[in-house]
């Protein structure tokens, strides 16, 4: 008897936990989503990822980019700006 009622108190627990759960539809902005270079500790937008130049990054993080590094950058770029929507919202 005592196994079913904490089954049935399991069961209600976890039907409220994810009743009351949130999602969010809405897609987020390019300009509200932040990342944060570890060496640099400075945080920048996607929105502001996409127009950075290898000298700008350079001047952010202080670190001399070499070749492969310029490459492996402009790719990300480029996929990131696939990613976001002319309207600036990112495609999840």
């Amino acid at each position: 008897m005592s196994k079913y009622f904490l089954l049935f108190n399991f069961l209600i627990c976890t039907t409220h936990t994810f009743s009351s759960t949130i999602f969010s539809l809405k897609d987020p902005k390019a300009k509200e989503v932040f990342f944060t270079f570890a060496e640099a500790n400075v945080n920048i937008s996607l929105a502001d990822y996409i127009r950075l130049s290898s000298s700008d990054l350079k001047k952010l993080t202080g670190h001399r980019l070499n070749l492969k590094e310029i490459i492996v950058f402009k790719i990300t770029q480029k996929k990131i700006k696939k990613v976001i929507r002319k309207d600036g919202s990112i495609d999840m």
